[in-house]
């Protein structure tokens, strides 16, 4: 359970805090546990909006305004589109990866979060 908590905490870090990038690997195995655990799903989606609604009130604005939603409900929007996007394969690791380097097309993400 180790392995798997140590997995999570490395997706959650990527996913949310746009955090050390896990490796690939990493990345595999954690989707592979969201995509086969529901109550890891749920895990990873309750973090996730946890410590999204920790974030400074601007940053929950800009990701709002991002999504087309309000301040109040950005932490629960972007997490849900996100983990899902994640756990059905659509956030691969190469759209992460670029969103959390900020260089490149990270159209796909934006589009990912504006649920598109």
């Amino acid at each position: 359970m180790k392995f798997a908590y140590k997995t999570y905490a490395a997706l959650l870090g990527a996913i949310v805090l746009a955090g050390c990038m896990p490796s690939e690997g990493e990345w595999n195995t954690a989707r592979t546990l969201v995509q086969g655990s529901p109550a890891m799903y749920k895990k990873v989606l309750t973090e996730c909006i946890r410590h999204s609604e920790q974030s400074p009130l601007s940053s929950k604005q800009e990701a709002g305004k991002i999504m087309n939603v309000s301040a109040a409900a950005a932490p629960r929007v972007w997490c849900g589109r996100t983990v899902r996007a994640f756990a059905n394969g659509r956030l691969t690791y190469t759209e992460m990866k670029r969103a959390h380097l900020g260089t490149g097309d990270r159209s796909v993400f934006i589009k990912i979060v504006q649920g598109r």
